[in-house]
């Protein structure tokens, strides 16, 4: 692991599967170690769904799916693992599985929300927990860990 910290984080599908097949500066964070992926068993699914779903665009990339699902569980094994979300919490974005993100982050004690998506970019944090895309996690990361 490098000198920077370990970040609890909650990385949105949308962030993470591209992580799995080309080298991002998120990948090269959970890698090092750095961010410590929080995870339930939903958003591991949807992580594994999305995965599949690509497997013909990933032959550009040239890493086969069942790839992926090692680097995956690689991530996940060094993550933290929470419990799903119950069926009674409630309703915070637009879409009802993004909720799913935002109770991992909460229940996981997430330090920060890495997303793309709309829904979840629209609330800005939940939770005092930031919500951000991959440039503003790092300039977030920066100034709360100077390296």
């Amino acid at each position: 692991m490098s000198a920077a910290p370990a970040i609890l984080t909650v990385v949105d599908t949308n962030i993470l599967v591209p992580a799995l097949y080309l080298y991002t500066p998120i990948s090269h964070f959970l890698n090092e170690g750095n961010i410590i992926l929080i995870w339930n068993k939903f958003i591991y699914n949807e992580y594994s769904e999305i995965i599949y779903r690509l497997a013909p665009m990933s032959k550009k990339a040239g890493v086969r799916p069942e790839e992926a699902i090692e680097l995956l569980e690689l991530y996940a094994f060094m993550g933290h693992k929470t419990s799903d979300m119950p069926a009674n919490f409630r309703k915070i974005s637009h879409d009802r599985d993004d909720d799913n993100f935002l109770y991992a982050a909460h229940s996981g004690g997430a330090d920060y929300i890495i997303s793309d998506d709309t829904h979840l970019l629209q609330l800005r944090s939940f939770a005092n927990i930031p919500i951000g895309k991959p440039k503003s996690f790092f300039d977030w990361a920066k100034a709360k860990h100077p390296m």
